[in-house]
């Protein structure tokens, strides 16, 4: 029997980190433990998971977060203190020795593979979400009030993007794909990619095809107490 390979790759952009950075380690670890809550969803289910948005991924996002962190939490409320109105946060998770935490906001995302470029309107959505956690980067005693204190805090900015395709036969080009992202999105610190084309066709969906999903965010730092 031919052996398959399964292309999966995790790349640190930014070098203000190293690979031995706490949030570097849960990022890496999260994206691996994502990709297997997403073949676990389709065998349990028989179901394929990357033909939804957000509300419904959040059935696998949820799961790898937990799977990552001692805790997870997703919808968490916070106000600021002049106003009365609640903002919601993604997802929060504390990490399996309980001293980083990070702050999550996380949108979902169509790339044409075909044409090579993203879908426009999917291109706004990177800048809504750092924009999320911009504004949580100055809001220390909000973030103490109302989510967490006493850690080193965390806002991290994800954004996965999910491969479509017409084409049944493809041959996956990492680096060619990877300078497109580059180009057509800001500067981000990482980048995720799992290649999919040779998972004996599970992520199909009739005539479309998800040759690869990816995952790319920005770490901020919040709040530092070690």
């Amino acid at each position: 029997m031919k052996k398959v390979k399964r292309y999966m790759k995790f790349e640190l952009l930014n070098k203000k980190y190293s690979k031995q950075d706490d949030p570097v380690i849960f990022i890496e670890n999260f994206c691996i433990n994502l990709v297997q809550e997403i073949k676990q969803y389709y065998f349990d289910l028989g179901e394929n998971p990357l033909q939804y948005r957000e509300r419904i991924l959040s059935s696998v996002i949820f799961p790898a977060f937990m799977r990552t962190g001692r805790r997870a939490v997703m919808e968490v409320y916070y106000c600021k203190f002049e106003e009365s109105k609640r903002n919601y946060l993604d997802y929060y998770v504390m990490d399996s020795r309980g001293e980083n935490s990070y702050l999550v906001e996380f949108k979902h995302g169509w790339y044409d593979y075909d044409k090579g470029k993203l879908i426009n309107f999917n291109k706004k959505k990177w800048t809504e979400v750092n924009k999320q956690i911009e504004k949580l980067e100055n809001e220390k005693e909000v973030i103490h009030r109302y989510i967490d204190s006493d850690k080193n805090i965390y806002g991290l900015s994800m954004y996965m993007l999910v491969s479509q395709s017409y084409m049944e036969n493809i041959t996956f080009e990492h680096e060619k794909y990877k300078k497109i992202i580059l180009e057509e999105l800001d500067k981000f610190d990482w980048i995720f990619t799992k290649k999919l084309v040779d998972e004996c066709n599970l992520f199909q969906l009739d005539k479309l095809y998800y040759p690869n999903i990816t995952l790319i965010g920005r770490i901020t730092e919040i709040d530092r107490i070690t």
